[in-house]
C-alpha cells in the first residue's frame, strides 16, 4: 500500500481540492465540543463515488451498525487521505484508521464515532477531557495519546490523534503469552503510574474507567516509552456517568460491589496489568462477574466485612449468616465446583517471588533476584487492596522502592542518591512510617493562619535540640501549604517553597510532634 500511496494521493488529492470552491479550512485544534467544525469531504452532486445509492443507513454512508463505511483513498474535512478500507482498530464506539495528513504531512489516526446520538454525546466528553489534560501537560510528560483536533463528516464526529504503534497485548502475543521481563514491566509500570498521578490531580481529576493492555500502546515498536489511549468512557469525579464500566479481568471490586468509585479504579487495574505483563496471563479472568469476584477472592481472600457491608450489590457474590459473617455463594451453593475457596491462590506463588519467576522461567536471569521479585509483590498487593481508600494512590505507587530507578557508582556499591541515609529517602521512610496523604493542591500560594493547627508547645525540631514557637515555624514555611489533610485526633500539613520542604505531623499517641527539617535540599 505505501509503495503506491504516492500516486495514489496526487490523483486523490487532485479529485478533492479540484472540486472545492471554498479555501482549505483552518483546522481549530482549540475549539470546545460544542464549536465542531463541520466540513463536507466531496462536494454537493459528486458523491455518487462513495455513496451506496438507495442504502438505508445514513444515506447508503453507513453499515448496519451504523459504523461509517471506509473508503481506500476517500478525503476527509478536505485534509485527511485515508488509507486503508480495513480500520486498525474497532469497538463500540466505532472505528479506528490510518489516514494521512496532507498539512502536517504525517500519518494519523482517527477515531470515527459511530452515528447515534448516545456515542456522539460520549465522544464530546472524551474531547474535553482530552484537551483538559494537553492543557495541562504542554511538555507531553505524561504518556496520554495526543490528540491533534476533531471535526464531523458526514454526520460522523472524527478524532485526529497521533499515529502510535502496537498495544500491550499484542506485545504479549509476539511472546506467545510467556510475559516480558520484570524490567520491562517496570518501566511500563513507572509510566503508568506517573499518568495516574497526573490524572488524578486536583485539576484534572479523570477517571480512566477502562485501563487494560489493549488501551496501552508502545509510541515505537522498539523502544518501551508507551501512551495511554481511549478515554471514551473516562469521567471526571462527580461527573460519574456509568454504573458499568472497566473490562471484567480489570474491574476493582467496588464496581463490582455497586460502591461509589474514584481515582483508585484505575489503580486497581494497573496491579492487574502489571501481573499480566510478567505473568504472561489476566490474574482474574473469569467468565461472569460472579465469576470475576470468586477469582478475586481465590487470591486475596475475603473482602472486608465494611466494604460488604456498603454495596448493593453484594448479594450477588456473598451470602450472611445469623452471625453476620459473610460467606462466597458458591462455596455454599456449589455453584462452581472449581472454586478452591478464598485465599487458595497466591499472589507469592503466582509471580514465583522464591522459584525464579512464573513456573520458573527467569529462574538465574539478571534482575530477577528474589529481592526484586518482593519489592513487585509488595507493589502489587497494595495496588490490589480491597479498601480503595487503603490502596495505595499514584503519589506513593511512583515512589515505591520497585519503581526506584537503581544507580550504581564506579566502585559497585549503591549511588548516593540511592542511599538510605540521603534526604529524599529519609523523607519517604518518615511517610511510609506515619499516614498516607492526601493531596489536595500544587504549592500554590494560600493565607493560612496558624491558629488552623494545634501545636504542642515541646515539640523540637528532629535535627536540632531546642525548642521553637509555633509563630517561628510559620515565618520558616512562609505560608506556602502543600498536603493538608485533618483525621481523627490526626493533623498532618505539609509545607512546600522553592529551595525546600518542611514536613510536620503529630500521631495520635503522646509523642511530641516532629518535624522533618530541609529535607529536599
Amino acid at each position: 500500500m505505501l509503495t503506491k500511496f504516492p500516486k495514489l494521493f496526487s490523483s486523490r488529492y487532485q479529485e478533492c481540492s479540484k472540486d472545492y470552491s471554498f479555501s482549505l479550512p483552518h483546522f481549530d485544534t482549540n475549539a470546545p465540543p460544542a464549536s465542531l467544525m463541520v466540513v463536507p469531504s466531496i462536494p454537493e452532486g459528486e458523491d455518487s463515488r462513495n455513496r451506496q445509492k438507495g442504502g438505508p443507513h445514513n444515506g447508503g454512508y453507513d453499515d448496519k451498525n451504523n459504523d461509517y463505511i471506509l473508503k481506500d483513498g476517500e478525503c476527509f474535512n478536505a485534509r485527511y487521505i485515508i488509507l486503508t478500507e480495513k480500520p486498525i482498530g474497532k469497538g463500540s464506539f466505532g472505528q479506528v484508521t490510518r489516514a494521512y495528513d496532507t498539512v502536517a504531512k504525517e500519518d494519523v489516526a482517527i477515531k470515527i464515532i459511530k452515528n447515534k446520538k448516545t456515542f456522539f454525546d460520549q465522544a464530546q466528553i472524551e474531547i474535553k477531557l482530552l484537551e483538559m489534560m494537553r492543557a495541562h501537560d504542554t511538555e507531553r510528560k505524561y504518556n496520554v495519546v495526543l490528540l491533534k483536533g476533531h471535526f464531523v463528516h458526514r454526520n460522523h464526529l472524527c478524532l485526529v490523534f497521533e499515529l502510535l504503534s502496537y498495544n500491550l497485548y499484542d506485545l504479549l502475543r509476539n511472546t506467545n503469552f510467556r510475559g516480558v521481563s520484570l524490567n520491562l514491566t517496570r518501566k511500563f509500570a513507572q509510566q503508568l503510574t506517573k499518568t495516574l498521578l497526573f490524572l488524578s490531580s486536583p485539576e484534572l481529576s479523570i477517571i480512566h474507567c477502562d485501563l487494560k493492555p489493549e488501551n496501552v500502546l508502545l509510541c515505537n515498536p522498539k523502544r518501551s516509552k508507551i501512551n495511554i489511549i481511549d478515554f471514551g468512557s473516562s469521567c471526571q469525579i462527580g461527573h460519574r456517568i456509568y454504573q458499568y464500566i472497566q473490562s471484567r479481568f480489570y474491574r476493582s471490586p467496588e464496581v463490582l460491589l455497586g460502591i461509589a468509585y474514584d481515582t483508585k479504579i484505575d489503580m486497581w487495574s494497573l496491579g492487574c496489568i502489571l501481573v499480566e505483563m510478567h505473568t504472561g496471563e489476566p490474574l482474574f479472568a473469569g467468565s461472569s462477574e460472579l465469576d470475576q469476584m470468586m477469582k478475586i477472592v481465590e487470591v486475596l481472600g475475603m473482602p472486608p466485612k465494611e466494604l460488604l457491608d456498603i454495596g448493593p450489590k453484594t448479594h450477588k457474590y456473598f451470602g450472611k449468616t445469623e452471625d453476620g459473617v459473610y460467606y462466597c455463594k458458591t462455596t455454599r451453593d456449589n455453584f462452581n465446583k472449581c472454586y478452591r475457596g478464598p485465599g487458595h491462590r497466591k499472589l507469592h506463588d503466582i509471580l514465583g517471588v522464591t522459584s525464579g519467576g512464573p513456573n520458573g522461567r527467569r529462574a538465574g536471569e539478571s534482575g530477577h533476584s528474589v529481592e526484586e521479585y518482593s519489592k513487585f509483590k509488595d507493589l502489587v498487593k497494595r495496588m490490589l487492596t480491597y479498601d480503595p481508600k487503603a490502596r495505595i494512590s499514584p503519589y506513593y505507587a511512583v515512589r515505591h522502592p520497585f519503581l526506584r530507578p537503581r544507580t550504581t557508582s564506579h566502585s559497585g556499591q549503591p549511588a548516593a542518591s540511592d542511599s538510605p541515609t540521603t534526604k529524599m529517602s529519609y523523607q519517604l521512610k518518615h511517610f511510609y512510617t506515619f499516614i498516607d496523604f492526601f493531596k489536595i493542591g500544587r504549592c500554590s500560594p494560600v493565607v493560612i493562619r496558624p491558629s488552623s493547627v494545634v501545636f504542642p508547645t515541646d515539640f523540637r525540631w528532629r535535627d536540632q535540640n531546642k525548642e521553637t514557637s509555633s509563630s517561628e515555624l510559620w515565618l520558616r514555611v512562609q505560608s506556602r501549604v502543600h498536603w493538608l489533610k485533618c483525621l481523627s485526633q490526626v493533623r498532618v500539613v505539609a509545607f512546600a517553597e522553592i529551595n525546600s520542604v518542611f514536613f510536620s505531623f503529630r500521631r495520635t499517641s503522646s509523642e511530641p510532634l516532629e518535624l522533618l527539617k530541609d529535607v529536599s535540599r
